[in-house]
């Protein structure tokens, strides 16, 4: 999945790009992170993780349409989680390389991903300027990825575990930039 610092990252290019659309910008940056940090991944994701083929698997995790179904876009936390979960999609179905996908296992992507992102977050975290200060959860956010840290370190013996970038530094930037592009229907 995406990391905190690719959500906030589209988050903020999208306030840039989409001048006077979010009134409360802390709480579309917080929308943009809450599915990953709230409960069942299932439930904020609105998809199913019921397959064991890789590619499946992600092309029907996240399920938009139901999402809207369920919620209304007429506050800013609700445009950030719209917002994250298109950015998941995505990634998921438009992003990552698919013939990396066929020839990996779930295992080898779990710490590719890992690798890859913590690589790349500091990058991000320069590049877009991303600060503590964004979002109302930071306390919360932090406690989390402590959590996942130690199970990282749990899973693979250390944190981050060794891995292959997926992607590049100029790939990530594209990516932001065409995904903040989106419009959020009202």
């Amino acid at each position: 999945m995406p990391g905190v610092a690719v959500h906030l990252s589209v988050a903020k290019r999208y306030i840039e790009k989409h001048k006077n659309e979010i009134m409360n910008v802390r709480d579309f940056y917080d929308g943009n992170i809450l599915p990953d940090m709230q409960g069942d991944k299932e439930d904020t994701h609105y998809g199913s993780r019921k397959s064991n083929d890789l590619i499946t698997k992600f092309r029907e995790k996240i399920d938009i349409k139901k999402f809207l179904e369920k919620n209304t876009l007429d506050n800013d936390i609700n445009r950030g989680k719209y917002l994250h979960l298109v950015t998941d999609w995505e990634y998921y179905n438009n992003f990552l390389p698919l013939d990396y996908l066929k020839n990996v296992s779930s295992f080898e992507y779990s710490k590719d991903i890992t690798f890859t992102s913590s690589s790349l977050d500091n990058f991000l975290i320069d590049r877009y300027k991303l600060t503590t200060d964004m979002i109302s959860v930071w306390d919360e956010l932090l406690k989390l990825l402590e959590k996942w840290e130690q199970e990282e370190i749990e899973k693979y013996g250390q944190s981050p575990p060794d891995g292959r970038m997926i992607y590049s530094e100029q790939e990530i930037v594209d990516f932001i930039e065409r995904i903040s592009d989106t419009h959020i229907p009202v």
